[in-house]
């Protein structure tokens, strides 16, 4: 079972991921702006491109998994953050982790890295 120190862990990841993001989104756009000449617009998109790639890999591969892992025993209730309503675990994620969709696994990492689509009770 997951502890919490990895989910710990697995959110310092992803916050430095995102800050990677913003910084290079900063500087393509500085680039844009400044118009810089195109080839070094376009290395930046790449660059960008290749890290969301990463950032949704991790997400979906490792982040979604500790989630899974440590809430799926305990099958919490929670709550859809657009409407209030309450529906339960197996509701939202199922039980097994191989056959939730890739968005819904973005959803998981939203239990713990808000806002998300649902919310722990």
């Amino acid at each position: 079972m997951i502890n919490s120190l990895k989910i710990m862990q697995l959110g310092k990841k992803y916050k430095e991921l995102k800050k990677m993001n913003n910084d290079l989104y900063q500087q393509y756009e500085f680039a844009k702006e400044s118009n810089a000449d195109k080839e070094k617009i376009q290395d930046f998109k790449e660059q960008l491109d290749d890290l969301s790639k990463e950032i949704d890999s991790f997400i979906e591969k490792e982040y979604a998994l500790a989630v899974f892992e440590k809430y799926s025993k305990k099958k919490p209730q929670l709550i859809i953050v657009s409407s209030g309503e309450t529906i339960s675990w197996d509701e939202a994620f199922g039980s097994s982790f191989d056959e939730i969709s890739k968005s819904l696994r973005h959803s998981l990492v939203g239990l713990v890295e808000s806002p998300g689509r649902y919310k722990l009770l």
